[in-house]
């Protein structure tokens, strides 16, 4: 009980301050400053050329690269001529005659023990 009412303490401390605070008053320039520095944000955000810096755009556009680039290779793999393309079992043969390995000895296609 004793956490709880230490709370409400501190909780009744913050209410009376908020009932206490003075208003804060602002200097006789600050809504000319404030307009001033709102029309400079616009100016350098409507500038044609930090424009196309932003994020806005250049997303899309490292989008459109990465998707040609990967329908690039999509289309290098599947055009592939398979015929030239040799298969597993056909490189361990090669490897196999060129290392004169006994196919008895081993057994290329599998790997158990």
């Amino acid at each position: 009980m004793k956490r709880k009412e230490q709370i409400e303490q501190e909780i009744q401390k913050t209410m009376s301050c908020f009932k206490n605070a003075k208003k804060i008053e602002a200097g006789p320039f600050f809504s000319a400053r404030l307009q001033a520095k709102i029309n400079t944000y616009e100016t350098n955000k409507n500038r044609s050329w930090g424009k196309i810096f932003t994020m806005e755009y250049l997303q899309p556009a490292l989008l459109l690269v990465f998707l040609l680039a990967n329908i690039l290779t999509a289309t290098l793999i599947i055009g592939n001529n398979n015929a030239e393309s040799l298969s597993r079992t056909e490189i361990l043969k090669k490897l196999a005659e060129e290392y004169s390995f006994q196919q008895e000895e081993y057994s290329l296609l599998t790997f158990s023990e």
